[in-house]
């Protein structure tokens, strides 16, 4: 049997398998299928076919098995906030829990990182068949991508984000980890709290900030309506005798970046100032401490964003519509006590503002 001779750089076809092992597409199709045994091929047939594959390099064409409704096992992931900074710990983190879930049910991931395309053409290349479903990442109310996903027949699940509407989502109970901050805080005797500004442009900073500020509430403490925009201005808010004695980070990237900041100037956490964070991820430090932070479960996040994928891939309707993961309290070593006496002297020379440092 003489071998098909192919340009090298033409793909291998199923009709290549089929000329080569001397039998029809159909009888070559169904020789390579996992349900082989199913057709009425003897047993001869199907080794030949297959040996013929291996031969050729033959892979079947994952763009043909989707439209045919096979399938291609394969999830795409999309960054909603369209940016990808190096060392990023949460993506990194939130990636691999990805990796490893889709994994386990038998799944690859495809990471979309091109953002400059627009929303049409990112949703033509999500939409191209090469994916199963998409797994978007922080959505935002507003995004055109949003739009164009919603009104698909394209499985979606969303990751996080404030959206409301018809799309699966999972997220991590944002307000439940602030009831925590509030009654640490409080049981740690701190009233006058201060919150550090991020100027990211989350939609996530207002509503952490928004929860906080109504469970304070709910006990008679009052969070200030403005925040403190770096170090110099919480140098100038600690020498004042309403200095606050905790401060709310919105990131623990923030938090570690503030922390460093104190420790080069002789401010001690957690003595003379208390720092809680969110995310509960251990950023690389000077300091040797860990930040007190509200934990986010993130394998259990990409696990239930994975499972509610493939249920939907599966023809399955995911119930709940909006899954909610708990969050829990990280207590570090940050959240101490409330400071007693006057205000300490402090090395309070300015340092860089957080739109400098802040990645």
């Amino acid at each position: 049997m003489s071998r098909v001779a192919t340009p090298a750089s033409r793909r291998i076809r199923l009709e290549d398998v089929a000329r080569q092992a001397g039998v029809s597409v159909a009888t070559a199709s169904q020789a390579l299928s996992e349900k082989s045994g199913q057709y009425r091929i003897s047993t001869d047939v199907i080794e030949r076919v297959r040996q013929t594959a291996q031969e050729l390099d033959y892979s079947p064409n994952r763009l043909v098995r989707s439209m045919q409704g096979r399938g291609t096992h394969i999830l795409s992931f999309f960054n909603g906030y369209r940016t990808r900074t190096p060392q990023d710990l949460y993506m990194n983190t939130l990636g691999t829990a990805l990796e490893r879930a889709a994994g386990r049910l038998g799944y690859d991931l495809l990471i979309h990182c091109d953002f400059s395309r627009s929303p049409q053409e990112i949703y033509q290349h999500l939409n191209g068949g090469i994916a199963d479903a998409v797994l978007f990442f922080a959505p935002q109310p507003d995004d055109p991508l949003l739009a164009l996903l919603k009104n698909s027949r394209l499985k979606t699940v969303l990751i996080g984000g404030q959206v409301e509407g018809s799309l699966p989502q999972v997220v991590e109970d944002v307000e439940g980890g602030m009831q925590q901050v509030a009654q640490q805080l409080l049981k740690a005797g701190h009233r006058e709290i201060g919150v550090l500004f991020d100027d990211s442009k989350s939609p996530d900073f207002p509503q952490r900030v928004g929860f906080l500020r109504q469970e304070l509430a709910r006990q008679g403490v009052a969070l200030p309506e403005t925040c403190i925009t770096d170090f110099a201005e919480l140098a100038a808010h600690l020498e004042a005798k309403t200095a606050p004695t905790a401060l709310f980070c919105p990131r623990d990237r923030l938090a570690y970046l503030l922390l460093d900041q104190c420790t080069e100037h002789g401010i001690r956490i957690p003595e003379q100032l208390s720092l809680v964070g969110y995310d509960g991820l251990p950023w690389e430090t000077q300091s040797g401490h860990t930040v007190a932070s509200v934990k986010v479960d993130i394998e259990a996040l990409a696990e239930a964003a994975i499972a509610q994928a493939v249920a939907l891939v599966q023809g399955e309707s995911p119930l709940p519509q909006v899954q909610y993961l708990p969050t829990s309290f990280l207590a570090g070593t940050t959240l101490g006590a409330v400071p007693t006496g006057a205000a300490s002297q402090h090395n309070t020379t300015p340092g860089p503002r957080y739109s400098e440092v802040n990645p």
